[in-house]
């Protein structure tokens, strides 16, 4: 244990020996030499970044100028050649007084009537006692083929075909591309696939 002791106390007698042989690192006179050290440190690198900032503005100047030349460049006007002027020669107009514009385009008289021929279609539709007979008829589904067997119509949620009777006097008689065609007291009524029936009052 007493060697331990030794030994400790011989290695701070040598530290303190060391100590008193070196002279303080850290002193007033240090402190000012760092602190003016250390503005030397700033004011190179405020040149520094004044040098950069000078390159980068005439870096971006001198590329404006050659982006502006480019487009000048591109934007040049073309040159288009100058119409060439030929001469019309101007016929003067024949002048024509009042009197004789009226005489020339007097109408003339139609001595036979005009009759048109056109086929007049009448439109026939069930009497009014026949369309009360009708109830509401809401088109829920509406299939259409070119084969009579495969077209099928749902009415008020009932599947259909043709040749069905919808009451005991309105018969399903063809189912068409636009909607269904029914038969009420022999008449024919067509009815569409988008609008339905509502009944008459």
């Amino acid at each position: 244990m007493s060697y331990i002791l030794d030994a400790l106390k011989k290695s701070q007698e040598e530290r303190a020996a060391i100590n008193q042989e070196l002279p303080a690192v850290f002193s007033e006179g240090n402190d000012k030499a760092s602190a003016s050290g250390l503005g030397v440190v700033v004011l190179i690198l405020v040149l520094v970044l004044a040098i950069l900032g000078l390159v980068y503005y005439l870096s971006v100047q001198s590329f404006s100028q050659v982006e502006s030349d480019i487009l000048y460049l591109e934007t040049e006007p073309q040159l288009v050649p100058k119409p060439v002027m030929t001469e019309q020669v101007i016929e003067p107009r024949e002048v024509v007084t009042l009197d004789e514009r009226v005489d020339k385009y007097t109408p003339q008289t139609i001595t036979e009537p005009i009759i048109s021929k056109g086929v007049v279609e009448e439109r026939k539709l069930p009497p009014l006692t026949s369309l009360r007979k009708i109830p509401v008829l809401v088109i829920n589904s509406h299939i259409y083929s070119g084969l009579a067997s495969k077209r099928s119509v749902t009415i008020n949620n009932k599947s259909q075909r043709e040749g069905d009777y919808l009451t005991s006097e309105i018969l399903l008689k063809e189912i068409t591309p636009k909607g269904i065609v029914i038969e009420v007291d022999g008449w024919p009524l067509s009815i569409s696939r988008q609008q339905g029936w509502q009944p008459i009052p």
